[in-house]
């Protein structure tokens, strides 16, 4: 399948189910890559040429500032070298290895971790070893320039369409305008366009390593729907910051807090600011967490019940504080209408008016129900054009709460 032909069918590629969960075969997971790197004959050259691996990890480890755990690919790396990831560089500090000992020097394909970092690298990133700290300087200053001219080219585009939607707005606008000025109603339209409107829940993302941070982002980013989505707008390794504070507030944007406490001066400060922050250790418990909130602002589903259908006899005028208006001489035909009932009037099977009563009567008197078979005098909020022949149908809206 796709170009992988595996050995139970006759292939050469090599299959072994596992589970990070229960440890479920893990063994021979490592069996089989030792097996594949002796078969493939890996070779990299450890001395001679400048080191070059990846980033697997970082994080921000008390007494050692920031740390990055590194693959080694090719070439050595020892304490005092200088290497650049991304937009930072690193003169090393010190090197430990999976066991936490000290190490001097680190060959091809050896994972360490390394502090003495400027800023955090991003895992994932290409290390390269420079020769001094000042060409570092250099590497990075035109990786930051070339960054920032695609960042202005991507503010271009984002000024492009923030000018289109204005446009699209003032046209909207005008139209509702023009349906005001005729005597329309223009609500339903402005219903309607505030329904197209989608919902941002906006997160700030803080972990213990950059790693977790990046795999919450990726989890959460974007979820929801054409109605309701999770946007995250930072995501970093590290505690939460007053400056966290601050953009949270501005966005109004929720803090999660991951394998990591909150610290109380930031908690104190959150709480006077009306900012939220959640703490958890389990990534799909915080997706659920994002989900629920996702799911809270999802508008329900309605469901129409009929309670109950009017048939309008006659149509008669009354005299109402030196005003005439019109009522309808009904009578009802199954279950029963109330004075405080959501009423729909149909005229050959099409929907004339949708509202609620002004006024319902038997006879003179204010009744607050009449039921199947009685005869009644009904007035309608802001509405007179019904005849005789129309449909009434009493229903009420059931919401149902909707998840994603």
């Amino acid at each position: 399948m796709h170009g992988v032909d595996i050995e139970d069918y006759g292939g050469e590629t090599q299959t072994v189910q596992v589970s990070g969960k229960t440890g479920l075969n893990m063994d021979k997971l490592e069996e089989a890559v030792i097996t594949l790197s002796e078969l493939c004959d890996f070779k990299a050259e450890p001395k001679g040429i400048h080191a070059e691996g990846w980033i697997i990890e970082s994080e921000v480890v008390k007494g050692m500032g920031n740390v990055a755990t590194v693959l080694v690919r090719r070439g050595s790396l020892k304490n005092g070298d200088i290497i650049v990831a991304g937009k930072t560089f690193c003169k090393i500090r010190g090197m430990k290895d999976e066991n936490n000992k000290m190490v001097k020097i680190a060959g091809p394909s050896t994972p360490v971790r390394i502090w003495g970092w400027k800023d955090l690298p991003d895992s994932g990133d290409q290390i390269l070893q420079a020769n001094s700290e000042q060409i570092a300087k250099k590497v990075i200053d035109y990786r930051i320039t070339r960054s920032q001219e695609i960042q202005a080219t991507r503010d271009i585009e984002d000024i492009n369409v923030k000018r289109l939607e204005e446009i699209k707005e003032a046209e909207r606008l005008e139209k509702i305008a023009e349906l005001k000025k005729a005597g329309l109603d223009a609500s339903t339209l402005e219903k309607a366009e505030q329904d197209k409107k989608t919902i941002k829940c906006n997160y700030i993302v803080r972990s213990d390593v950059f790693g977790s941070a990046e795999a919450i982002k990726e989890s959460i980013d974007g979820l929801g729907n054409e109605e309701v989505e999770s946007v995250v707008i930072s995501h970093e390794a590290g505690p939460p910051t007053d400056s966290d504070i601050e953009l949270a507030k501005t966005f109004g944007a929720t803090i999660f807090c991951f394998n990591m406490k909150v610290p109380k001066p930031i908690a104190v400060r959150a709480d006077k600011e009306k900012v939220k922050v959640k703490e958890h250790n389990i990534i799909y418990r915080l997706i659920e967490d994002v989900t629920d909130e996702l799911s809270f602002h999802l508008k329900p589903r309605v469901e129409i019940k009929t309670l109950g259908e009017v048939d309008i006899k006659d149509v008669f005028v009354v005299t109402v504080k030196k005003q005439k208006v019109k009522i309808a001489g009904c009578k009802v035909t199954t279950g029963s209408i109330k004075s405080s009932s959501q009423v729909k009037v149909l005229r050959n099977g099409q929907e004339v008016y949708c509202g609620k009563l002004s006024s319902l009567k038997h006879v003179k008197d204010d009744i607050t129900e009449a039921t199947k078979g009685k005869d009644c005098g009904i007035a309608f909020e802001k509405w007179q054009d019904f005849e005789a022949g129309d449909k009434i149908q009493v229903y009420e809206e059931i919401l149902h709460k909707r998840y994603l």
